[in-house]
């Protein structure tokens, strides 16, 4: 589907994602104890579910870290991995959703109730087997850099700048990118330039 500005993201992200079979990728730098609570019944289910998020508060009397600490402990949730980065530090602050390796959101839309039912947000989905795998991939590179940034080490997945001017739908993206002095410019996906960033970590 094209972007979408809507004030509902939930609806393209919250039964999709605490309906989940086998596993669900979720980055949201705040996330309310409402979802967190959904979150833990999801790995209780026996769902592989990681989740990269930041401790800033939501709301003043629920505390994250300790929240997913105390249920793994009590409810020995072995299928459920958190990365939750103090907020006084760098912190990623993608909102990725990918659910079943089938199906994922990418946006603004962090999950709180305000994200998914109230505030104006930016949204995409994607359905192909092609960009579900380039947004697990992204999902992935962010999980590395926090692992690196929980140790203290600095690890930067991002390799150059590169920004997305919205016209139409998502096939006309404007890919502006450079790399020293050379300057590239191509209609493509977002996944795209994501995918070449990734590889390049390989050279």
């Amino acid at each position: 589907m094209p972007i979408e500005r809507t004030n509902e993201s939930g609806r393209h992200v919250v039964e999709q994602l605490f309906g989940a079979r086998r596993s669900a990728l979720i980055c949201s730098p705040y996330i309310s104890s409402e979802y967190a609570k959904k979150i833990t019944g999801l790995a209780a289910r026996g769902v592989l579910v990681k989740v990269l998020t930041s401790d800033k508060n939501v709301e003043s009397d629920f505390h994250i870290r300790e929240f997913f600490a105390e249920a793994k402990r009590k409810e020995k949730l072995d299928t459920l991995k958190t990365l939750v980065i103090s907020h006084r530090m760098s912190f990623e602050h993608s909102k990725m959703y990918i659910i079943d390796d089938e199906y994922a959101v990418m946006g603004s839309a962090n999950l709180t109730r305000a994200g998914m039912w109230e505030n104006g947000e930016t949204i995409d989905v994607y359905r192909s087997h092609r960009d579900v795998q380039l947004a697990r991939e992204a999902f992935e590179s962010a999980w590395k850099d926090a692992l690196a940034s929980a140790f203290g080490n600095k690890s930067n997945t991002y390799q150059h700048t590169s920004t997305y001017p919205r016209q139409g739908t998502r096939a006309n993206y404007q890919i502006h990118e450079r790399t020293g002095s050379k300057k590239v410019e191509d209609r493509d996906s977002i996944f795209d330039v994501i995918k070449r960033e990734l590889r390049s970590l390989t050279k």
